[in-house]
């Protein structure tokens, strides 16, 4: 990403925070016009905000330890 394409991202992200989530869709139709690549990255910064950001916001076990227990489960039964 080159840093003018990079200040364009951040600048239609910074604008979209600014507005409730209902009205950001009209928002970054009007901002990227027909630039489908500005609108997802600049949608894919506000998912991502969106989901939790402190580890109290997370679950307490996570994937890898759902996936190690598992491996263990799968090695335990065929023995």
């Amino acid at each position: 990403m080159t840093p003018e394409r990079y200040q364009q991202v951040k600048s239609a992200f910074r604008l979209a925070l600014e507005f409730p989530p209902g009205q950001r869709d009209t928002l970054l139709h009007q901002l990227c016009g027909g630039d489908d690549e500005l609108r997802i990255e600049v949608q894919d910064l506000l998912d991502n905000d969106a989901l939790p950001s402190t580890p109290l916001d997370r679950p307490a076990v996570g994937t890898q330890f759902r996936l190690r227990a598992m491996s263990l489960s799968h090695t335990a039964t065929r023995q």
